[in-house]
């Protein structure tokens, strides 16, 4: 975890310079949203980073959900599967769905 939130918090710069700012996106325009993301998924590193990023996310949020459930005092060994299993679909979900831009133009199916 300790190593994830270091990543993720390291993304969050990059991310907001990226699409925010524009600062490391050459075809920045300012108040076009989509054109920005568009022209920035057209580079392999850029979805590389992203994908991998989404990744660390997923772990991130599958760990932060099991551990919030210990801290509140809501685990115990009946619940146990279910806390994690919950964890483990809301982490593949915001995961995969995040995921979706950078693969969406990566194939061509965003245009």
């Amino acid at each position: 975890m300790r190593y994830g939130g270091v990543i993720l918090a390291l993304f969050i710069v990059f991310h907001l310079l990226d699409m925010t700012a524009g600062a490391t996106n050459p075809k920045f325009a300012e108040g076009h949203v989509y054109a920005n993301v568009y022209s920035d998924f057209q580079h392999w590193y850029v979805n590389l980073i992203y994908l991998l990023a989404m990744v660390m996310l997923g772990l991130h949020i599958n760990h932060g959900f099991w551990s919030a459930s210990q801290t509140l005092g809501l685990n115990s060994p009946t619940r146990e599967k279910a806390i994690k299993a919950t964890g483990t679909f809301l982490a593949v979900i915001i995961s995969v769905g995040f995921m979706m831009a950078p693969i969406g133009v990566m194939t061509g199916i965003v245009k």
